[in-house]
């Protein structure tokens, strides 16, 4: 990120903050205070602003309020951040990743969304709504994302499904004896492929998973790097080259 971005990106921050400020809380020293959240690629950032409402602390002031979140963008050269013209969005954000011109976020009931220029679309959900332990946005469009071994189970099984389907769609359109001259063994046996471990339902450990095209696709169990189990929190990066 240039200098000019990043000047940016803090000027932006404090201009959302000074307008949820301005919204009008009735006592800004009881109220939770805005919280921003920022994710970007080369080409794109994006923040979050995250506030409590406003019309549940009129009506109940000890009662827990709903978290609206708002969207902004900004692209190299822009004069400023836009705001997305859709309306504030409701739920506690759990995890966010920007990938390519999108920026993709997973709310506390599993809710899996993705937000662009256009709008928002509604993406397809981890198996049982899970929420990803992290994420990150791939070099092109798509996620990375670790996940618990009972749910990476159901991917697995759901990414065998579809190439189990594949292969046999390819087979019904292979020539027939009739069509074509009966081809050999070597020429039927399917090309050797590396396939990963098979998942056990009874799992404890973490596993990589990759969404791309409203899908999500299994990859890989994590090799543990230290002897703590469940670390208290994962972070994930990518590049064309490597996950970290």
């Amino acid at each position: 990120m240039n200098g000019l971005l990043a000047r940016r990106l803090y000027v932006a921050m404090g201009l959302l903050m000074t307008a949820a400020a301005a919204h009008g809380e009735p006592n800004a020293a009881e109220a939770p205070k805005p919280r921003i959240a920022v994710a970007g690629t080369e080409h794109i950032v994006w923040l979050i602003h995250s506030s409590p409402a406003e019309a549940a602390l009129k009506a109940d002031p000890a009662a827990e309020r709903p978290i609206l979140n708002r969207f902004a963008r900004q692209t190299p050269g822009g004069a400023e951040f836009k705001r997305l013209r859709i309306p504030p969005e409701v739920g506690r954000i759990q995890r966010w990743a920007a990938s390519g011109q999108q920026l993709h976020v997973f709310f506390e009931d599993g809710t899996h969304h993705s937000y662009s220029s256009g709008g928002r679309s509604v993406e397809l959900t981890l198996p049982g709504r899970a929420v990803p332990e992290a994420v990150t946005g791939r070099a092109q469009a798509g996620l990375y994302a670790i996940v618990h071994g009972t749910v990476a189970v159901q991917v697995q099984h759901a990414t065998q499904e579809r190439l189990r389907e594949a292969e046999e769609a390819a087979q019904a359109t292979q020539p027939t004896a009739d069509t074509a001259t009966q081809p050999t063994e070597a020429q039927t046996a399917p090309p050797p492929t590396e396939t990963a471990p098979t998942v056990d339902a009874e799992d404890t450990t973490f596993h990589l998973v990759t969404y791309t095209q409203a899908r999500w696709d299994y990859v890989t169990p994590i090799t543990p790097v230290s002897s703590v189990s469940e670390p208290a929190r994962w972070w994930l990066c990518a590049s064309p080259e490597a996950v970290f």
